[in-house]
């Protein structure tokens, strides 16, 4: 499935909750130049049942939403994609079901509040190259700064077996 030049717009908070959902994926989803602003769900990609299956990847876009939901997705892919939340003060919520999720280029202008979505308790690998929170790199040093990994029980680290990696070098968490 291919996308391309999305756009959706709420105007209240309490209207649209998921801007564009995938369901039942099994091949790949390409998300391109789409500009998402809900004061849901952003994004959701992923199968109705817990069984790992399909691509998502996502270039060229902007999410200003609560959350984003990956769900049992084999990898997601986000490339030159900006987060925003400008709905509240609180941070984006990624529900990260993906066995492997890459970050490339990223602007990040929220903190993120990294969960599980994954059912089969999969090992989960998050990756960031050349990515910024609000224009600043983020680093190994810097990235538990903004991003949150182990929140209580569906927490990654708690739950999935994370593997942090930013810029290439492993992060301790």
């Amino acid at each position: 499935t291919n996308v391309s030049g999305l756009t959706v717009t709420e105007t209240s908070v309490w209207g649209v909750s998921t801007g564009f959902k995938f369901s039942n994926m099994n091949g790949t989803t390409n998300l391109s130049n789409a500009t998402i602003k809900v004061g849901g769900t952003a994004v959701s990609f992923g199968p109705s049942n817990s069984t790992v299956r399909g691509y998502a990847n996502v270039s060229n876009s902007t999410f200003d939403s609560k959350s984003v939901y990956i769900s049992t997705v084999k990898a997601s892919t986000f490339d030159t994609v900006t987060f925003d939340n400008t709905w509240n003060t609180g941070a984006i919520t990624f529900y990260a079901g993906g066995v492997t999720n890459t970050f490339t280029n990223c602007e990040f202008k929220a903190d993120l509040d990294f969960k599980s979505a994954n059912y089969a308790n999969k090992s989960v690998t998050l990756t960031f190259n050349n990515c910024t929170y609000n224009g600043v790199a983020i680093t190994a040093d810097n990235v538990k700064d903004h991003f949150v990994f182990d929140n209580g029980t569906f927490g990654l680290s708690n739950r999935d077996n994370l593997t942090l990696i930013v810029n290439g070098v492993t992060v301790t968490l």
